[in-house]
């Protein structure tokens, strides 16, 4: 063998070393091109797109299942509308996800995403629905169907993104491999082309050898998430090139990645922070009744340490823990306790008085998987405010006595158990001379006074009997037992004796009598108005005899009824002649400026003076006039308001029997339109008794009148039957605080207790609030300071003619200048 030969072979031997080194540069870089493709087309693109909805899943879920606990209609619609959008952009993404080319596994899970979309976002208008029209417990139910198969999507998501995250680390892996089979490649023809052919494929061989090292390098960090620069080699025009621009693909989606984690992680903290500061305490459990979640509120509430409220805890450690500490009811028996955690199979609603005193609302709903959600309220102070105002509502706040309210109850119980042979009588009283002690000594020497008549007649009686105060200087009596009419005589002059016994009251005696009309029952009526009405009658008979007597009521006192007949005439010919007035009371704020006027009727009878509306309104009332009288009362009242600024707006009451007519608001469409007073300045009050009558109907009025623009107003709020439940059944826009509340102001603790938490609770409703009967400075200053923003009453402004407005204006402000 010749060195020719040698030389040639060796030469030849290069140039296959030289093709060999080419062809797997160039099939290697092949493979990388491809795989980078790969990632850069389906791996990335789905991993960017499972993390997209997952982040818009949470915030869908946020918005839906946070809708049950809250109470105000204005965020439920901003919550709706949110979760239209959320749901929207779900829907859209799912379908942009359809839209692609993906592997068979793929695809079938996002066919699984584009089946059950629908159900959720059917679920989760279903728990809009049912929280925004308060219906808790439905709100709750779907929340957790809702919960039920938003974790299915979940777990589809998951797996999509798993799936579609194994493609991308496939396509990395085979990216990774190549690169080093290339280099080894490169590496095993670099030596042989190094001894073959000479320095120059050493330098074109570490050349490459350099590059894909800083290649390689560049990925690790990547895969620690360092902060770095852009890929080495990218801008190179060779197959090294093409790979750092694959690579230089994978970090951007990578980047992108971990920005969708840190989104989807600040949405994951933003749960918890609306979770934890939730006003109600929430837990759940599982099947296995072990702790899947609870808020801080419910820790805070039972004094849960915090190994009691981590994912996993046993229900029965939380249950020990609570009876240790007794934070449980001691009435509950053990199953009971269970109800209280929420452990029960069915949707349960309870109520746990606690040992402490406190009072707990517990709501739970079952989930599917056989777990259960429960929301506990500590309603505690709201049940001492309802037990406080159900007081109040049937007591009267000077005395203690019964009110009217009781006081007919009692009487229609009476009524229903009486018998011939069981009789009881009925007293009706009037304070003899209370009037003149008022005007000659004031209110405060009045108050006194009825306070020490309502501890006399108690002393008179026995504790079957009962004793009530009806308004004014007004009582009833009804006395239990009476065996013969002599007994209830007795009691009588028992009664008068001791009422018209001296009272000293800072340092002034007075006397006054008591006049007193009997009626015994069932002989004198066997229904409470007719028996009312009798002993009324009765009373009305001895007090005209004169002061100090009693009277039983005898059939010829009907003769009354004339009388009454008489006045009803004269009613309606003022009312046709236009001989009643309409007087203006104004409504101002705490500064003073006039926010609107009550309207007042008024009637100026030629012979005898001036007629109180407490005599001629209950006689419209009863004789069906109020209809007439009230339209010409809002027509009048309208057709003055209407020249006013257009700040100040017009206050007309109606009542019970105007609104039982049915045809109140056709009436009040027809005075706004023919007077031009635009609807937003007319307030329409009413009382409690409106709404006890055909209250669905009511409440549909109501409704109607509240579309057109006018503002209603619950008057004498809390003397009523259930004042708080009537604010649940309409949105009214104030509320007016009756003057018995306000008279007790700075001399009863009790009356200031009721008027902070009428205050309180209409601030949380939102609604306005108006204090009537304000009579002094001291009352104004309280009022204002506890919040009141409208007040009424003799201190600001008797009520004035319409061409005194200007007068009651001014006065209004001197009188607030004077308060402060």
């Amino acid at each position: 063998m010749g060195i020719a030969f040698k030389l040639y072979c060796v030469a030849a031997l290069s140039a296959i070393a030289v093709a060999v080194l080419s062809i797997s540069a160039y099939h290697f870089a092949r493979v990388t091109q491809t795989a980078a493709r790969s990632v850069y087309h389906q791996g990335f693109p789905g991993l960017e797109s499972a993390t997209r909805l997952q982040t818009m899943l949470e915030q869908y879920r946020r918005i839906v299942e946070t809708a049950p606990a809250e109470v105000d209609r204005a965020r439920l619609s901003a919550s709706q509308r949110a979760m239209t959008e959320s749901g929207a952009k779900l829907s859209a993404l799912i379908d942009e996800l359809a839209g692609r080319q993906a592997d068979p596994e793929s695809k079938a899970i996002e066919e699984q995403f584009a089946h059950k979309l629908p159900r959720l976002i059917g679920l989760g208008q279903e728990v809009m629905f049912y929280a925004y029209n308060f219906a808790q417990d439905k709100a709750l139910e779907y929340a957790a169907l809702h919960a039920k198969t938003a974790d299915e999507i979940q777990d589809l998501i998951q797996t999509y993104r798993d799936r579609r995250m194994a493609l991308a680390n496939s396509a990395v892996v085979r990216l990774h491999d190549n690169a080093q089979a290339l280099i080894v490649w490169i590496v095993t023809c670099a030596l042989a082309a190094l001894i073959l052919i000479g320095p120059l494929g050493l330098a074109m061989t570490r050349d490459v050898l350099s590059r894909l090292a800083r290649i390689t390098d560049y990925m690790t960090r990547l895969a620690r998430h360092d902060q770095i620069e852009d890929v080495p080699s990218g801008s190179d025009q060779d197959e090294v090139g093409d790979m750092a621009r694959a690579v230089e693909v994978f970090k951007d989606d990578a980047v992108e990645l971990l920005e969708r984690k840190a989104q989807l992680e600040s949405v994951i903290v933003q749960l918890d922070v609306a979770l934890n500061n939730m006003t109600h305490g929430l837990c759940m459990f599982d099947a296995g009744r072990r702790l899947i979640v609870c808020n801080a509120r419910y820790a805070r509430m039972f004094g849960l340490p915090p190994e009691l409220t981590r994912p996993g805890t046993p229900l029965r450690d939380i249950a020990s823990y609570r009876l240790e500490h007794g934070t449980f009811a001691p009435s509950l028996q053990p199953t009971s306790n269970e109800i209280a955690l929420g452990a029960t199979p069915q949707a349960t609603r309870i109520t746990e008085e606690l040992p402490d005193g406190r009072v707990i609302a517990i709501s739970r709903q079952p989930m599917p998987d056989g777990g259960w959600v429960a929301v506990h309220e500590d309603v505690t102070e709201r049940r001492r405010a309802e037990a406080r105002i159900a007081y109040i509502a049937k007591h009267d706040q000077l005395t203690g006595l019964p009110n009217r309210v009781l006081f007919r109850e009692q009487l229609d119980k009476a009524l229903h158990n009486a018998q011939p042979e069981a009789k009881f009588a009925l007293f009706c009283l009037d304070l003899d001379g209370f009037k003149g002690v008022n005007d000659s000594l004031g209110h405060p020497v009045g108050d006194q006074l009825l306070k020490i008549v309502g501890e006399r007649l108690l002393k008179c009686l026995t504790p079957k009997d009962l004793v009530a105060r009806l308004g004014g200087d007004e009582f009833a009596i009804i006395q239990a037992d009476v065996g013969r009419p002599e007994d209830s005589g007795e009691i009588a002059r028992a009664v008068i004796a001791t009422v018209s016994a001296p009272y000293l009251i800072e340092d002034n005696q007075i006397v006054i009598d008591a006049s007193i009309g009997i009626a015994v029952a069932p002989q004198d009526g066997a229904d409470p108005d007719v028996l009312l009405r009798n002993a009324d009658m009765a009373m009305y008979c001895a007090k005209a005899e004169g002061r100090g007597s009693y009277r039983f009521f005898e059939p010829a006192m009907r003769a009354n009824i004339e009388a009454k007949h008489s006045m009803e005439l004269e009613l309606r010919h003022a009312l046709s002649n236009g001989k009643l007035d309409v007087y203006y009371q104004p409504i101002v704020d705490h500064l003073g400026k006039v926010k609107s006027f009550e309207v007042l009727t008024r009637w100026f009878h030629p012979e005898f003076g001036e007629i109180r509306p407490g005599q001629f309104i209950p006689l419209a009332e009863e004789t069906g006039l109020i209809a007439a009288l009230g339209e010409w009362s809002l027509r009048t009242a309208c057709t003055t308001a209407v020249k006013w600024p257009i700040d100040i707006n017009i206050a007309v009451n109606l009542s019970a029997i105007q609104f039982r007519g049915g045809d109140i608001v056709q009436t009040v469409v027809d005075v706004l339109s023919s007077t031009g007073l635009p609807a937003k300045r007319l307030e329409i009050e009413i009382t409690e008794t409106v709404l006890l009558e055909n209250n669905a109907n009511t409440i549909s009025m109501l409704h109607q009148l509240r579309e057109l623009g006018v503002s209603i107003v619950l008057d004498d709020f809390g003397t009523g039957y259930s004042s708080l439940s009537y604010l649940r059944s309409f949105p009214f826009d104030k509320l007016k605080i009756d003057q018995s509340f306000v008279e007790g102001l700075g001399k009863s603790d009790d009356s200031l207790a009721i008027v902070q938490a009428i205050i309180t609770l209409a601030k949380s409703l939102k609604i306005g609030v108006v204090a009537e009967g304000v009579e002094t400075a001291e009352q104004f200053r309280i009022l204002r300071r506890e919040g009141c923003k409208e007040f009424q009453g003799f201190f600001l402004s008797r009520p004035e003619p319409s061409e005194k407005i200007d007068l009651a204006l001014a006065r209004c402000g001197e009188r607030i200048r004077l308060a402060a």
